[in-house]
């Protein structure tokens, strides 16, 4: 269910909306680019931690990654950008890392 919330809020801001920032995010610093990271960085902690087949997953989330960024050329007050491609990567690298510690913590405790 978290995955979904997830899966549809990336969609959403990444493909349907306009990309202006609320002006309480600009005035902290956070930039288009951040939030690229933070919403791939979140979607694959969801679907990584306990995963089974990591690999499949991990190449689901870059292709998923590269099809929304190429989606957005049909968008016109969007525009596809590698920058925004290489901050979606490394949220999905963010997102797997922190996965795996967490997944290790849980490990101990258990």
């Amino acid at each position: 269910m978290l995955f979904a919330v997830a899966l549809v809020a990336v969609i959403y801001f990444g493909f349907m909306t306009k990309p202006s920032l609320p002006r309480g995010l600009k005035q902290i610093g956070v930039n288009d680019l951040m939030l690229h990271g933070l919403g791939f960085a979140v979607l694959s902690f969801i679907a990584l931690l306990g995963a089974v087949r990591v690999w499949l997953i991990i190449l689901l989330l870059l292709v998923f990654a590269a099809a929304l960024e190429i989606s957005q050329i049909v968008q016109p007050h969007r525009n596809v950008g590698l920058d925004d491609f290489i901050a979606n990567l490394i949220g999905v690298g963010i997102g797997w890392a922190s996965a795996i510690v967490a997944a290790k913590i849980l490990a101990r405790h258990s």
